[in-house]
């Protein structure tokens, strides 16, 4: 009988760490994003009691055409629904920039320090278009609050969205889910509130504008710049 110690052994193990894991603590050991990470946490958790108040007129909206104008009509709550998709839009730049959904090639020289603040500018761009092209189509005969509440369903959809996102990284992350299988949950999650928020303005405003007039608005204020923001992160 061999003794213990001259037993032949197997590796089972792959020798390699889990590349999820790698990216993950590459990521993490990056200053910036432990910085803006730590402002985040702090922004969130230190308006719980906002996004407490703010979240069930959110939810309602996200189901009833007329309580998005009745939001938007409370001065108050829409500047609570305001203050929460800003606060919110950090976690999500951090959530895009740690699984690349979206890394365009004009990016590639931007050191990885700085790649977090620059998807928050290119999302503060994409907003900044939108709004633009919102004010060139805007229907003109269609009441200013209608307008304004169709324009800021996105706001609303946003605020679910983000706290969906972090939530499916977190569950996923604890059950051992790749890079590859999160990203692609996070972008369809992304891609579904578009889609939602785009019928939601769509039925909003075909109650005081014809079809067409709806369908022109959409198309200039919401796919343009959707298309643009799609089109800078497709390789050529």
């Amino acid at each position: 009988m061999l003794p213990p110690s001259s037993i032949p052994g197997r590796l089972e193990m792959s020798p390699e760490p889990l590349t999820g894991i790698v990216e993950m603590s590459l990521w993490s050991d990056i200053l910036t994003n432990r910085i803006l990470t730590g402002i985040s946490i702090i922004l969130v958790a230190g308006h719980i009691l906002m996004y407490l108040r703010t979240l069930p007129s959110v939810l309602q909206c996200l189901g009833r055409n007329r309580l998005n104008i009745e939001l938007e009509h409370s001065y108050n709550m829409s500047k609570q629904r305001n203050l929460c998709a800003l606060y919110l839009a950090l976690p999500f730049c951090l959530v895009v920039g740690r699984y690349r959904l979206y890394r365009p090639v004009f990016m590639a020289d931007i050191p990885e320090t700085w790649q977090t603040p620059a998807i928050a500018g290119v999302l503060f761009a994409f907003l900044l278009l939108r709004h633009i092209m919102h004010l060139a189509a805007r229907p003109k005969r269609v009441p200013n609050e209608v307008v304004q509440s169709a324009h800021h369903v996105l706001l609303t959809f946003f605020i679910p969205l983000t706290f969906i996102m972090l939530a499916t990284v977190g569950i996923l992350s604890v059950v051992s889910c790749s890079d590859s299988v999160i990203k692609s949950a996070l972008l369809w999650e992304a891609a579904g509130a578009y889609l939602l928020a785009m019928i939601r303005e769509m039925q909003i405003l075909v109650s005081y504008c014809s079809g067409f007039s709806t369908i022109l608005y959409l198309c200039t204020s919401e796919l343009a710049p959707a298309l643009v923001l799609v089109a800078s992160a497709v390789k050529l």
